[in-house]
């Protein structure tokens, strides 16, 4: 969707995943979407695309555990569930605290979550931007980057 300030957000997919539209599978992805751009849009109004490498997502999280699991076993699906909430947004989606501990606590043996701290860095200038509960990607979607996990048992 093309924003009132002629912002555009675009990304190009390779091995399923988002990436710049220069390192899209498809040939000639950036003139294509220039070219739709200039299709759709209103005569004068000016546009930008913002397309950059996804941001990186960064987070301290505490998880209190079933005693009766493996610590190991709960680590490898919690991860997991964390690497799937993050790249199954939807482009431009929005992340949420809320959303991200409802995924992690479908995980078998996970009985309390806690988000401790995260944050986004925008790979294009590094601009580091602390996550309160809500996040709109600037590139359009997440990366997961350092996730720091203390478990607990419970």
């Amino acid at each position: 969707t093309l924003r009132e300030d002629g912002m555009l957000k675009v990304a190009g997919d390779k091995d399923g995943r988002p990436c710049p539209i220069e390192d899209c599978e498809y040939p000639n992805c950036e003139a294509l979407i220039e070219h739709y751009i200039s299709r759709i849009k209103y005569a004068g109004v000016r546009t930008q695309l913002i397309n950059q490498p996804g941001d990186i997502y960064n987070a301290s999280i505490s998880i209190w555990y079933d005693a009766l699991m493996h610590k190991d076993s709960v680590d490898e699906k919690c991860r997991e569930a964390i690497r799937q909430y993050l790249c199954n947004l939807p482009f431009n989606g929005e992340y949420s605290h809320t959303a991200l501990i409802d995924a992690l606590q479908m995980v078998k043996g996970v009985d309390i979550v806690e988000v401790r701290h995260c944050e986004a860095v925008r790979q294009a200038d590094g601009r580091t931007e602390e996550i309160a509960d809500l996040y709109e990607p600037y590139a359009g979607y997440l990366i997961p980057g350092k996730i720091d996990i203390t478990y607990e048992e419970h």
